[in-house]
């Protein structure tokens, strides 16, 4: 008994150590960790320094754009710019555009536009992306390279057929080369589905070659994606020409002059002459017997 008082006394010492030295345990929280808030925080903060640096920009994350969460790679638009400005050929171009656009996202980190609003603007409705689209088969039925260009972010990405360019100065420069080939051309969009900031379009347009005055028809589809001022950021194009006679034609440009019909004009006039009141001879009495004995 004397043994056990002992070694209590010698035990409580200890024990008053311990708490002097702040080592004693604190009492277990039952509140959990908030991983979620601190995920949205991290992708808060790199989503302000992507935007800072201008590699990214707010539409980037649309629908289910978090770069965080792409399977291809993440290329600034600088990166891209100075890849497509070199001598590449078109299998290098088209390898890199396919490694950017194979998971459906496209290329993200287009520049901040600094531009005016272009309206309508995303996310669309289905009124307003008719809006676009017929707004943007009136400025190509213009031909007028620089004011469809204009349409376009300054660093905008043109897949059209097997060309592969960025920028308003590249698409103003390819409009001319391909305007410069076609005459007589009258072009018709048709809207065919829309999300968000994205358009898709189907498109039919006809044309003569300047060169052997073969007249063609040509069918295709558009990829169109906007940023939040309304301009066409991501452009890809795919279609195919069909050589047509010129009597199987469907549309009529704005280029060629009306055609004269001087039968329909002839019979106009005879039909105006005719309008006047006509003038009643009285019959004579032998036109009169005779049209009795009938």
């Amino acid at each position: 008994m004397t043994k056990r008082k002992e070694n209590a006394k010698e035990a409580k010492p200890a024990a008053t150590e311990k708490e002097a030295v702040g080592t004693v345990e604190p009492p277990q929280s039952s509140e959990p960790v908030p991983y979620a808030m601190i995920a949205l925080s991290l992708v808060a903060i790199i989503w302000i320094c992507g935007c800072s640096l201008h590699l990214l920009a707010p539409e980037d994350f649309c629908g289910a754009g978090m770069f965080c969460l792409r399977s291809s790679p993440v290329y600034s638009m600088s990166v891209l710019t100075e890849l497509m400005s070199k001598n590449s050929t078109m299998a290098e171009r088209s390898t890199l555009y396919t490694e950017i656009c194979q998971d459906n996202l496209g290329p993200l980190g287009f520049a901040r536009n600094i531009d005016a609003p272009r309206h309508p603007l995303p996310p669309f409705t289905q009124a307003t992306a008719l809006e676009k689209v017929k707004a943007a088969e009136a400025a190509w039925n213009k031909r007028d390279p620089a004011l469809v260009a204009g349409a376009y972010s300054s660093d905008s990405v043109w897949r059209n057929r097997g060309d592969l360019f960025i920028g308003r100065k590249s698409i103003e420069e390819f409009l001319t080369r391909k305007w410069a080939k076609e005459t007589n051309y009258k072009l018709v969009k048709n809207l065919w589905t829309w999300h968000d900031n994205r358009i898709a379009v189907r498109f039919t347009y006809e044309y003569q070659s300047v060169e052997t005055g073969q007249w063609y028809r040509c069918h295709g589809n558009e990829l169109w994606q906007f940023d939040s001022k309304g301009y066409m950021q991501h452009r890809d194009m795919s279609g195919n020409d069909i050589a047509i006679d010129e009597s199987q034609r469907l549309f009529k440009s704005s280029e060629e002059p009306a055609v004269v019909d001087e039968a329909a004009e002839a019979a106009a006039a005879f039909s105006a002459d005719t309008e006047e009141e006509p003038v009643v001879e009285e019959a004579t009495p032998e036109e009169e017997h005779e049209g009795g004995e009938e």
